[in-house]
């Protein structure tokens, strides 16, 4: 579980049991045994993942817009909660992105997706307000962008830090780029231009 996650799941008798069924919040990364008599059934933010055992990733926080689901191995399937129709199988190297009710499949970035998993802080030109998420998450710290939100998300960024540098040491890195600047007060980051 990636920070700021939680997984929630009803708990079934032996005699019971029809499906391994959770819900996510958050971003989680699942390893899943196979049991075709009993799959595993993720619920997460509008989206059904259901998997016969796999290896998997699935990033769908609440402020996100989009939820990727990405396969490592194996076979999933995922649809919109709101359309049974709309069911796409993924094979391994690809990821499914949910806005909506619309499901686009792509090829992944493989070690992008599991940066977080592996230690480190991975974006591939990503949207400086997505990265400034994350980084709120991790660290536990309020965002507030000087002039609004919208005047700051044309900036993009790339590169990668490990979640164990200090989070001065992160924000500086991010302000070598020259387009943004940080002042940090308690838990609470001003994002400046």
């Amino acid at each position: 579980m990636n920070a700021a996650s939680s997984l929630t799941y009803k708990k079934a008798s032996k005699n019971t049991i029809k499906s391994r069924t959770v819900e996510l919040s958050g971003e989680g990364y699942f390893e899943v045994a196979k049991n075709k008599n009993i799959p595993f059934v993720v619920f997460s933010k509008g989206q059904r993942v259901q998997v016969l055992g796999t290896h998997f990733n699935i990033s769908s926080y609440p402020e996100e817009p989009i939820v990727k689901t990405t396969l490592m191995e194996g076979s999933i399937s995922v649809e919109p909660t709101s359309d049974t129709d709309a069911v796409r199988i993924l094979k391994p190297g690809e990821q499914s992105l949910l806005k909506g009710h619309t499901i686009q499949v792509k090829q992944a970035d493989m070690e992008e997706v599991i940066a977080w998993k592996n230690g480190f802080f991975r974006f591939n030109e990503e949207p400086l307000t997505s990265v400034m998420n994350k980084i709120s998450r991790w660290y536990n710290v309020d965002l507030a962008y000087e002039g609004g939100i919208k005047e700051y998300q044309h900036i993009v960024l790339g590169g990668f830090v490990s979640h164990s540098k200090d989070l001065g040491t992160v924000l500086k890195v991010i302000e070598q780029t020259d387009q943004v600047h940080f002042e940090v007060k308690e838990r609470k980051i001003r994002i400046m231009h």
